[in-house]
């Protein structure tokens, strides 16, 4: 009873407070370098743990997309090595298959094994990252447990040239130019951009012959081989309001040659791959399309890649690895929103459809086909319908929603067809309350109860020729998701702070796991569960010339099967508590700062084995630029020097794929 009462107190408060203008949804952001910034990231998702990384100062330093992402409460990136190798992305404990990927809004889908390597994402030519840990918001296709990234390209500016050299450890070196521009009106302008990047990535590492703990004295150390990559990307995207209309042209081309380095003891020296990706895509936006009150988006988009593996000496797996993949999807998506402002509601719909063609060659050691897999296709039809209720002049928002998912999976050997039919229903209700408004102050609770949902990938429904069988009766992964958290925004003598707290929990059933099926194959089976639970917490502040910032996640992730062997054990890879701290000061022209990372420890097995314990690990890093040749345009050159994992550790997320000891990279950016 005394919760209900403060509850009631809390309401009436927020009603009658002395706020005589409306109030706009909640804008949650967390920005690097830039302040009072608006994010497009709640806009979308207004009652969600969302965050939006702004890159700006990013561009001023060397890093990647991984380094960027693991900074960030609730996310967990698992690599196989140093810069430009395979990494994956766990939101708050789930699977890396379990979320989901777009460009622009374009999905970044891999219909094949459902994992997506961040290595393979575009990054330099990015003007923010969305994060949407609570799920896929509207207006993005399909479902997803864990949640969904959002990669946004750069937009237009006034003639602005900005060129980045770098270079640092291991034989690292990565050069890129942007140029964009606008006409008077800034009703035209184009972005377009360039870059190619190297490294050898023949860091030195703790070689322990494949003992782990149970030997530590033949342990060595030896110089990671084969870890090599080399990359080229290029970019356009081209901006048009014409009568109204909004329209966007992007394109973009991702090419990727690499070394394939194998497991610690067992390195190799001819594996490689080849990848090479275009995307294009085209959306228009209308304000009022036929009636004031309707706007209407459109997005029509095309993806392509091809896959090369190369293992002439079969030294990475024995057998025939060496293979040439090809996909392309396709897909088109219709957006109508309707806005019944008398009524207090907007109305919001979604069409998607899409389809993926997944093709793949086997080749001999001398890279000559041998054989065609059998063709695999999906074809993917999305409707969504949200409603935006706003009550007592914008300050509680309730908003329902629904998303239907029906998946088309074909499977075509030899004239013999297999078919799967998926259909998804998923529910969600989030809200928002502004309690407290004043001023520079904001106040506020926002939650959401879900179910998500996802589908089975290729791999797990039709197989791998020899080592993998399949298992066309494969349900949906499945999972009922609730959160609630509460956010502070002020500020007081100069200092800003943004601070939110958001607890979080995730019951997922009916996990697909591949399993035993005799000595030399493996199925997936729908055969495990798992609980999580935890919190997270942000602080940001900034104060004159200093800015703080402070990521901490705790989170329980165990298995809730019916094995006894498995049940109450920890999920493989998640630690319980992380944390994140930066501290940056300017002074003069320099800029200054260090950072801290604690991931604590973890099993690299699902029975929680001894053997497979994996100490938690602090890393520190520092930075510093120096700005020069400024000028009142808003042109200016910065040199900057960092340096990562100080104290040189020596570590891995997975075994036997060491990650680097410590790092140094130079970075000059220059704009114009």
């Amino acid at each position: 009873m005394p919760l209900v009462y403060i509850g009631l107190l809390l309401f009436s408060f927020s009603i009658y407070s002395q706020e005589s203008k409306e109030i706009q949804a909640d804008k949650i952001v967390v920005i690097e370098g830039k302040k009072n910034q608006e994010s497009q990231a709640n806009q979308k998702f207004i009652s969600g743990s969302n965050v939006e990384i702004d890159l700006e100062s990013s561009k001023n330093r060397y890093t990647s997309l991984p380094e960027i992402l693991e900074r960030e409460a609730g996310l967990r990136v698992r690599s196989f090595g140093g810069l430009g190798s395979y990494s994956t992305l766990s939101i708050r404990g789930t699977n890396p298959n379990q979320s989901r990927y777009y460009v622009d809004g374009i999905p970044f889908t891999n219909a094949q094994s459902g994992e997506v390597n961040l290595a393979d994402l575009p990054f330099d030519n990015l003007e923010a990252i969305e994060v949407y840990k609570s799920g896929v918001p509207f207006g993005l296709t399909g479902s997803s447990i864990g949640g969904a990234l959002n990669l946004r390209t750069m937009k237009p500016l006034k003639n602005s040239t900005r060129v980045n050299l770098g270079g640092g450890s291991y034989n690292t070196g990565k050069l890129s130019i942007s140029h964009s521009n606008t006409n008077q009106d800034k009703d035209f302008g184009y972005t377009l951009f360039a870059l190619t990047e190297k490294s050898d990535q023949n860091y030195s590492f703790l070689n322990d012959k494949g003992t782990i703990l149970l030997n530590t004295l033949d342990d060595t150390i030896d110089r990671r081989k084969n870890a090599w990559f080399e990359r080229a990307q290029g970019s356009g995207s081209f901006f048009w309001d014409w009568k109204g209309t909004e329209i966007k042209l992007f394109t973009d081309v991702n090419h990727r040659r690499l070394g394939i380095p194998g497991p610690g003891n067992n390195q190799t020296e001819k594996t490689q791959r080849k990848y090479t990706k275009y995307t294009a895509g085209l959306s228009t936006n209308t304000k009022e399309f036929l009636f004031e009150q309707l706007q209407l988006e459109t997005r029509t988009y095309f993806t392509t890649f091809e896959d090369t593996f190369f293992d002439p000496r079969s030294e990475f797996s024995s057998g025939r690895t060496n293979a040439n993949t090809n996909s392309d999807t396709k897909g088109f998506q219709l957006s109508p929103t309707i806005y019944l402002l008398d009524y207090y509601q907007i109305l919001r719909f979604s069409m998607n459809a899409e389809k993926e063609d997944f093709r793949r060659d086997r080749r001999n050691s001398n890279h000559v086909k041998l054989e065609s897999e059998p063709i695999r296709n999906r074809r993917h039809g999305n409707f969504q319908v949200e409603d935006e209720i706003q009550l007592f002049q914008k300050r509680f928002f309730l908003i329902p929603s629904f998303s239907y998912d029906d998946y088309q999976d074909v499977f075509e050997d030899n004239g013999r067809y297999t078919n799967k039919t998926t259909k998804l229903f998923n529910p969600r209700l989030g809200l928002l309350w502004n309690i407290y408004q004043i001023s520079d102050t904001k106040f506020g609770l926002k939650g959401n109860a879900n179910r998500a949902s996802r589908v089975a990938s290729f791999l797990e429904l039709f197989g791998e020729r020899g080592q993998i069988l399949g298992n066309s009766n494969l349900r949906p992964e499945i999972s009922l998701n609730k959160e609630i958290g509460i956010f502070l925004h002020t500020q007081f003598y100069k200092i800003s702070s943004k601070s939110e707290l958001t607890w979080f929990r995730k019951n997922i059933q009916d996990m697909i796991l591949f399993v035993s099926n005799s000595q030399f194959s493996l199925r997936a089976e729908n055969v495990d569960r798992a609980i999580i639970n935890g919190f997270e917490f942000s602080q940001i502040l900034d104060w004159k010339d200093w800015k703080g910032k402070l990521n901490y996640t705790y989170s329980i992730a165990k298995n809730d099967s019916e094995s006894p062997a498995l049940r109450g054990k920890y999920l493989p890879l998640r630690p319980v508590n992380e944390v994140y701290s930066s501290l940056q000061y300017k002074l003069y022209d320099f800029d200054i700062g260090a950072d801290f990372t604690y991931i604590g420890a973890v099993f690299r097995d699902r029975t929680n084995e001894y053997v497979n314990f994996l100490p938690g690990r602090d890393l520190y890093g520092a930075f510093i630029s120096y700005s020069f040749n400024k000028k009142e345009t808003g042109e200016d050159w910065k040199l900057g020097l960092d340096v990562r994992n100080i104290t040189d550790k020596k570590f891995s997320d997975l075994i036997g794929y060491p990650l680097p000891g410590r790092i140094w990279y130079l970075n000059l950016s220059m704009r114009f």
